[in-house]
C-alpha cells in the first residue's frame, strides 16, 4: 500500500509526525491493516509518544495475537514508561514466541533489574550473553546487578569483559567498585 511505503520513507529521514499521518491514512481505508498499525507504533515510539505506540502495539496484537514484534516494542515502550512489570510481561510473552529473540532476554533482564529482581535479571542477561556472546551491554548490566548483590569478583569481572569490548561506560565503573 503506497501510504504504508511513504510512512516507511518518512519513519527512515525521521519525520515521524508525516509518517503517523500517512499510517493513519492507511489504517482508516483498511482498519485492520496490522502493518500499518504496527509501523504506526514504531512511528509513535521514536516520536515520544509511548503511550500512543502501546496502544498501537496493543491494537497490533489483538488482530494477531502471536506477533512477536508487537509483544516485543509494547514492553519497550512500557519500560520507558516506567511500568516495569508490564514490560516484564511483553518481553516473557515475545521469548516465548521466538525464545532466540536475544534482545527480549537482554531487555527483560534489565526491567527486572530495574524492578529490583537482580538475581532473575542476571539469569536473563546470561541467555543474551548466551545467544550474543558480543553484547557488551549485557556483560555490562550483568555486572552491574552481580555488584548489587556483593558478587563483586563475578561483577567485576563482566564491567572488565564490557570494557574490553569497548563499552563507553565500563571504566569509570571499573574504577569505582572493582579498584
Amino acid at each position: 500500500m503506497y501510504t504504508t511505503a511513504c510512512g516507511s520513507a518518512k519513519v527512515k529521514l525521521k519525520r515521524f509526525d508525516e509518517a503517523i499521518t500517512d499510517y493513519d491514512k492507511a489504517i482508516e481505508i483498511r482498519p485492520n491493516y496490522i502493518s500499518a498499525i504496527f509501523n504506526r507504533g514504531i512511528a509513535n515510539g521514536k516520536n515520544g509518544n509511548s503511550e500512543n505506540a502501546i496502544n498501537d502495539y496493543t491494537k497490533a496484537i489483538e488482530i494477531n495475537t502471536i506477533h512477536t514484534g508487537a509483544y516485543y516494542n509494547r514492553g519497550i515502550e512500557k519500560e520507558k514508561t516506567g511500568d516495569h512489570k508490564g514490560a516484564i510481561v511483553d518481553f516473557t510473552v515475545a521469548i516465548s514466541l521466538d525464545p532466540t529473540k536475544e534482545e527480549a532476554y537482554y531487555n527483560r533482564g534489565l526491567s527486572k533489574g530495574k524492578d529490583g529482581d537482580n538475581r532473575s535479571a542476571i539469569e536473563d542477561l546470561n541467555r543474551a550473553i548466551e545467544i550474543n556472546p558480543k553484547n557488551q551491554d549485557a556483560y555490562f548490566n550483568r555486572g552491574l546487578n552481580q555488584i548489587l548483590l556483593n558478587k563483586k569478583d563475578d561483577g567485576c569481572d563482566d564491567l572488565t569483559k564490557a570494557s574490553e569490548m569497548g563499552h563507553s561506560q565500563a571504566n569509570s565503573l571499573l574504577q569505582k567498585y572493582c579498584n
